[in-house]
């Protein structure tokens, strides 16, 4: 939290105020093409990838348990796609999920009363990353998973390098490690980097980040990209309303970006940014990639 001047509001992410995060995550969801979102095809695509890496690494006995952890599930939609379909692989699984908004939290637990999947147990953890690391250290010894999954949840690493060493190493050998983040080109990934974060929380702001990360460390990944459109209509209007104001407050993670007193620059450079994704077009629809990065734990190979 900053301060501008004793009678002005207070700069604050939107990570502080869950029900205001949950309103901005809803219209994000809302704006973002409502088509792709519900259509599974595109995680049938990314299944279809990792499916059969991760039933190899736990082995083709149906007697065996599959070990996942979800981190930042949110909502859980894409980690209870996952397991609907792993369900028919495995007798148990055990699915560890990390999520400290607990509007979200709640919402998934709602999500999964609708299943009924017997096979499957929960460990529920309201914590961050960074809290759950610091209890795994304090065990020495975490439990290792078959599948983790970590979709759009990396982005407010504390201490992104050390987060994703732990991650890799947290993975049985032949593991699978999910991440889904915004591409460099999307709408977020395009207006975060003019946010300092002190600001935002957000440490990085797109998968460059992870895939330089990679490809530095000789450590081989599968790229899936998905282009999905974002609806920005109303944002660079004179009058912004209220939907609107939401939508830039998730694309900036800066609360009430409108009014935020935030240093001169700023707010120009992020309306100048979407004006520029818009160009001439009379669409109001900017393109959001996201990329699916699939990562295999190799064999005694340590990230460094």
């Amino acid at each position: 939290m900053a301060m501008d001047t004793a009678d002005s509001l207070p700069i604050v992410s939107i990570l502080d105020d869950e029900d205001h995060f949950s309103k901005c995550f809803g219209v994000f969801r809302k704006r973002i093409n409502e088509r792709d979102m519900t259509n599974d095809d595109w995680l049938d695509v990314i299944f279809t990838d990792i499916g059969p890496k991760v039933c190899h690494s736990v082995g083709q006995s149906t007697k065996v348990t599959l070990k996942a952890l979800g981190v930042g599930s949110g909502d859980g939609r894409t980690e209870d796609y996952f397991l609907s379909h792993f369900k028919d692989h495995f007798a148990q699984i055990h699915q560890c999920l990390i999520e400290p908004n607990k509007l979200l939290a709640e919402q998934h637990k709602k999500n999964i009363q609708q299943t009924n999947w017997k096979e499957v147990i929960y460990d529920w953890r309201e914590q961050t990353l960074e809290e759950y690391m610091e209890g795994v250290k304090e065990l020495e010894k975490g439990v290792k998973y078959h599948f983790i999954s970590a979709i759009h949840s990396l982005y407010h690493m504390t201490n992104p390098e050390e987060s994703l060493e732990f991650l890799y190493d947290q993975l049985e050998e032949n593991g699978i490690l999910l991440f889904a983040l915004a591409s460099e080109k999307s709408t977020s990934g395009r207006i975060g980097p003019g946010i300092p974060s002190q600001y935002s929380k957000q440490v990085i702001n797109s998968s460059r980040f992870a895939l330089d990360y990679f490809d530095t460390r000789g450590i081989p990944y599968a790229l899936h990209i998905r282009d999905f459109t974002l609806d920005v209509s109303g944002c660079l209007d004179k009058d912004i309303s209220e939907e609107a104001s939401l939508l830039l407050d998730f694309l900036t993670h800066v609360k009430d970006f409108c009014k935020a007193p935030l240093p001169p620059g700023i707010k120009d450079t992020v309306f100048s940014t979407l004006r520029e994704m818009l160009g001439n077009s009379q669409s109001q629809e900017t393109i959001h990639p996201h990329h699916f990065i699939v990562v295999k734990r190799q064999h005694d190979q340590k990230l460094k």
